[in-house]
């Protein structure tokens, strides 16, 4: 089973997100401090990685850059869990895919899987 590692400030997420893929089977690690984001991806090297982001969308294109540069696995998917308040249009690092908020679990499953 691919690797799959979430990262959000909100412990809340680590029920939300990342409990649903364990129970099918992914093997899933959960990053909540953005300092140890980049060192983390480096070791666990993900398959897809999870950034749940809140509305700045600096930060959500900063973040996803780190993550690509650290990860030696180049074939890492990005996936994006955004608030409905952001516009994709807006982030310049473009992800692999993304998930809008609200948050619905089969919908979630799905775009990994499809990853």
């Amino acid at each position: 089973m691919p690797k799959i590692l979430v990262f959000s400030e909100n412990k809340e997420d680590e029920k939300l997100v990342a409990t649903p893929l364990k129970d099918i089977g992914y093997i899933v690690d959960f990053v909540q401090n953005q300092e140890n984001l980049p060192s983390f991806a480096e070791k666990f090297a993900p398959d897809i990685a999870i950034l749940s982001l809140n509305d700045d969308v600096n930060k959500v294109s900063k973040l996803c850059r780190k993550v690509r540069l650290s990860v030696t696995n180049s074939d890492t998917q990005i996936l994006l869990l955004l608030p409905p308040a952001v516009n994709l249009k807006d982030i310049s690092e473009v992800p692999d895919g993304y998930i809008q908020r609200p948050l619905n679990s089969s919908v979630l499953i799905s775009v990994v899987n499809s990853h």
